[in-house]
């Protein structure tokens, strides 16, 4: 199973927050909110991950590598190209690997501790 990571998004209500750094870069207590859904797909024993990216996406690269060998994940990434929907974000995940996944926003806040529980 895989994980697919949604982070493409420009973060339009969040400007002028958003200018400087995408959407799955602002900080909430003290994180980047694209590190929960990460940890969230690694708590369910996920460690093969296929990010989708565009805006922005040299910063969200930079950071996704540095944060994917703490968390011993293999992150490929896939330019999602223009702006068209979390479908065809979905698809060109998709089209990358064929494996059954779990779809995950990259922008999702989660308490990681109270969902994953075993």
């Amino acid at each position: 199973m895989i994980g697919i990571l949604l982070a493409a998004g420009r973060g339009r209500r969040l400007a002028p927050l958003t200018e400087t750094r995408p959407k799955v870069l602002l900080p909430i207590a003290g994180k980047p909110i694209i590190y929960r859904p990460l940890l969230f797909l690694k708590r369910l024993g996920i460690s093969k991950v296929v990010a989708v990216v565009h805006y922005m996406k040299d910063m969200v690269i930079d950071y996704i590598r540095r944060i994917s060998d703490e968390l011993y994940m293999d992150v490929d990434f896939v330019d999602q190209g223009a702006e068209l929907g979390t479908g065809d974000a979905v698809r060109k995940a998709i089209d990358r690997e064929l494996d059954d996944a779990v779809i995950i926003y990259g922008d999702l806040y989660i308490d990681v501790d109270s969902v994953v529980q075993r």
